[in-house]
């Protein structure tokens, strides 16, 4: 799926990066919707300004643009696909069920599904234009990947949510994952706060993503590694966030 390779210089250059990112109020009149290429993105990406969303009562969609079936490339996929939805549905409603009580209920977001093929979206990115036309509305927020996210698949849905966001005249956030290990940060990181309750529901929501922690396997080691998840122990996430 990605390179391993961890090069010291692009950490230690995102580290200053979010050292001096700018504090970040996203809007949460008018929707919002979350853009996600694989089942465990809505968590690694984007865990928690969805929960932040869901806590406030925004209208919230998720767009799942693959199942994320070619995980195990030994493993047959569809049965890979049903396990992750199952996943993402699982994690996704109890990201929702958990906030303190509030003036807002708890609602689970609907979630679209696209179905286009893991690994390949970029071979898919007119058709994902027009689906995303065609799900998103026109929301106040589209949230992504960023589109140098260092995975194709990635990088495909980040292109695609700015050309639909541009098209709306929407906000995009685009966030990071891979990029964070993988390539040179650029200018304009937003950071925002995730409060301890949010944490600690993200966490509890990424445990559901269980086929990706735990190898399918003795021998097979899991999609992602410890390092890996290193930014969801930090107290800001970090998006490029404006109209593109």
């Amino acid at each position: 799926m990605t390179d391993r390779a961890q090069p010291a210089s692009c950490q230690l250059t995102w580290a200053t990066a979010r050292a001096t990112a700018a504090d970040w109020d996203p809007p949460l009149e008018g929707g919002t919707v979350f853009v996600v290429p694989h089942p465990d993105d809505e968590i690694l990406i984007m865990g928690g300004l969805l929960a932040r969303q869901l806590e406030a009562g925004a209208a919230v969609t998720v767009v799942a643009v693959t199942d994320g079936e070619a995980a195990y490339p030994g493993l047959a996929p569809e049965p890979v696909a049903r396990t992750r939805r199952r996943e993402q549905e699982s994690a996704l409603a109890h990201l929702a069920g958990r906030h303190p009580a509030g003036p807002h209920p708890a609602v689970a977001p609907g979630v679209i599904r696209l179905g286009l093929p893991d690994g390949h979206v970029a071979e898919h990115e007119p058709q994902l234009v027009d689906a995303l036309q065609a799900a998103v509305g026109h929301p106040a927020l589209i949230v992504a990947p960023w589109a140098h996210d260092h995975h194709t698949d990635h990088e495909a849905v980040g292109r695609a949510a700015a050309v639909v966001a541009a098209q709306r005249s929407t906000v995009l956030a685009a966030g990071l994952f891979w990029a964070w290990t993988h390539t040179a940060p650029a200018p304009g990181l937003r950071r925002l706060a995730i409060p301890d309750e949010h944490q600690d529901r993200r966490r509890e929501a990424l445990a559901h993503h269980r086929s990706q922690l735990v190898g399918p396997d003795g021998t097979t080691p899991p999609i992602l590694a410890s390092g890996d998840l290193e930014p969801l122990q930090w107290r800001h996430e970090y998006y490029f966030a404006g109209r593109p």
